[in-house]
This record gives C-alpha cells, structure tokens and sequence, in this order.
C-alpha cells in the first residue's frame, strides 16, 4: 500500500515540505544534476534520503530520482504480482515527494524501455549466455540507464555534468557542500576541470597482467563481460575498474556513452564508461575522488596517479581526498554504529547502507 496520512505527516515535517526552485545555473548557463537511482521496495528511510538531499541542494543542483520499475522474469506469478504492486507504491510516493520538493523530479523507467532506445545493445544483451547470466540490466549496467534519462528528459539543455548516486550509499556530512566543493576545484569554469569522477579506479588484469588484480572481483577480470564491438574500440591497456555506488559524468562523458552505446559497445558496468574515457585521451579527464596514500595493505592504491591525480603532483604528497569507505556487505554499517562513530562528521562516502 502507499504512504498513509500519518506516515505522510511525519515525512513532510521531516522535509519541512520544501517547495524552493532548482539548482542554480553553472558556467555557461548550465547547472548541474544528481541523479539517484532506485528500484523495488522504496522504504521511509530510503525516501527520507531523498527528501534531505532534495533539501540539501537546493539552489545548488536538481536531483534526480531514477526509478526502474523492471520486474523481470518470475517462476511464480504471485512473485511478478508483488514486483509490479510496489513498483506501482513506489511510483506513488515518489510523486509525493515531487510535489514538496520543487528541485526533485521523477524519472520511471525499465529494462524494455531502455533497450528500445538503445537497439544495438538490445540485440548484444539477448545474444550469449554472457549476458543472460548477469541478471537486470539495471543492476549490471548503470551507464545506459544514465544515458537514457540524458536523452529522454533533454538533460544536455539543462546540465553541464551529472552525479549519480546508488539508494544505499550515503554521504557523511552535506551534500551540498561536497558539490559546491567540487564545482569550484573540478567544474567547467575551474581550469582543473574534470570530466568524469568516481571511486578507486584501478587497471584492470587485462591491463596489467597483475595476479593480485586477477584475483579481485570476478565481473572486472573477463572479457567476456564485454561485447566485441567494445573490444574492438578500447584497447584493453586502457581499461580501468572502478565502483559504481557515486560517479559523476560530465556532457561530454554522457555523450560518449550514447555513441558508444549507439555502435554496440557495452561492457559491464565497473569499467565500462571509465575504460571509454581513459581511451579518448586528454580531453577526457579523470578524477579519483577515493584517492589516498598508497600502503603496502592496498595494491589499487598505488595506482593513484594513473588517471587521477593532477599533473605533476608526487604521491607522498596526496592526502585522503573525499574517500568512499566501502565496506563488504557482511560488514554493512548498521544505523547505531553510524551515530556511535560519528559517520555524520567523516565528509566521506559510506557503502553500503541497508537501513
């Protein structure tokens, strides 16, 4: 069922109803977007997050939420009954939302919808057991959804650069003031502008040939997990991984995915727009925002400066900058370990956070 009338008071006095303007227009009369992306059982605290960034930033960036409706094949009918009731619930109160909030807008979509934008990829997804086997195109692939709410919402009129945001990732302090941050040091008019941002890139094996790489997260290390017209376009020396829980892209990086996705080149999701970039050279530059210190513990960190620090800056000489904390899953943070280890003053991105 949706919100009830209680449930909905005590949401709106959270939110404080905020009925301000979006984000104010950036370098070129552009401003800038976050995107969250959602699927299935939206929770009071999934929609509380919503609200507190759509609070956060406003007057600084309009947020975004993408809500992926695809209920995928199921054995059993009362499953894909279930799948489609709370997509329609969670349509409902994210329409809620919007109407308090005049800086956060809805975007629903699925699988099928996507793909229909995109037929070079329908045809790669149905063809081979390699891609079947991954699931939801949603969950492995988050690129072509972006580049679908780019297109079918004429982002590129109003955004110079999207954030986007998983539902289960939560920053420790304002958003805000990590956007305005970033503006200033990596924006269009900052003469370090970066185009695509993300966390802990690292070569992958086929890069480098490196066993300690070969042994990490198994969708990073196969390329299989590519179609061959990407195979064919991007070298396998430029590929790097990354995480995909916060990414920024900039015009020109959704542009390049569109026409990438346009010619049939698809790779699986962690290091598929970073390897794109990484091969376009110069104008496509790259910022880590989970760079550190690298340390005996942690090979990737060492990796630092192959295409994210500025030029000319020694390693020794790198300090944690915004770093995204990821914890495995079986260490998820519970919300009392948040408040007790002060999580809200750690300007750092946590993942995954399932409360």
């Amino acid at each position: 069922m949706g919100l009830r009338p209680a449930t909905v008071g005590a949401l709106c006095a959270l939110m404080s109803c905020v009925t301000a303007q979006g984000g104010d227009a950036g370098c070129g009369g552009k401003g800038v977007a976050v995107l969250v992306r959602c699927a299935g059982t939206l929770r009071e605290s999934r929609l509380s997050l919503l609200a507190a960034y759509a609070a956060d930033l406003r007057g600084v960036a309009d947020v975004w939420v993408q809500y992926d409706t695809t209920c995928g094949s199921f054995a059993r009918v009362s499953r894909a009954a279930k799948c489609r009731r709370l997509s329609t619930q969670g349509e409902a109160n994210l329409t809620f939302l919007a109407s308090r909030h005049a800086n956060l807008q809805v975007h629903v979509t699925n699988t099928t919808a996507v793909l229909e934008a995109f037929p070079q990829i329908a045809a790669n997804w149905a063809d081979g057991e390699r891609f079947r086997e991954w699931g939801d195109l949603g969950r492995q692939q988050h690129e072509t959804f972006v580049a679908s709410w780019w297109r079918s919402t004429s982002a590129s009129a109003r955004y110079h650069s999207v954030w986007v945001l998983e539902d289960d990732v939560r920053f420790g302090g304002s958003v805000r003031d990590f956007v305005l941050r970033h503006e200033a040091d990596h924006g269009p008019c900052s003469p370090a502008h970066v185009h695509y941002a993300a966390a802990q890139f690292k070569p992958t094996f086929e890069a480098t040939g490196s066993v300690y790489l070969q042994s990490q997260w198994m969708h990073w290390t196969k390329a299989s997990r590519a179609s061959a017209p990407f195979r064919a376009a991007v070298p396998q020396s430029a590929w790097v991984r990354k995480v995909e829980y916060v990414e920024k892209m900039s015009d020109r990086v959704v542009a390049l995915v569109e026409v990438a996705l346009h010619a049939g080149q698809f790779a699986f999701g962690e290091f598929f727009v970073s390897s794109l970039c990484r091969a376009r050279g110069a104008w496509c530059t790259m910022l880590d925002i989970a760079c550190c210190p690298p340390t005996a513990s942690f090979e990737y960190l060492k990796q630092c400066t192959y295409s994210g620090l500025p030029s000319g800056v020694p390693k020794h000489a790198v300090r944690d900058c915004v770093a995204l904390r990821v914890k495995h899953w079986v260490e998820r943070i519970t919300r009392e370990a948040w408040v007790q280890r002060g999580m809200n003053g750690t300007n750092r991105w946590q993942h995954p956070i399932k409360w």
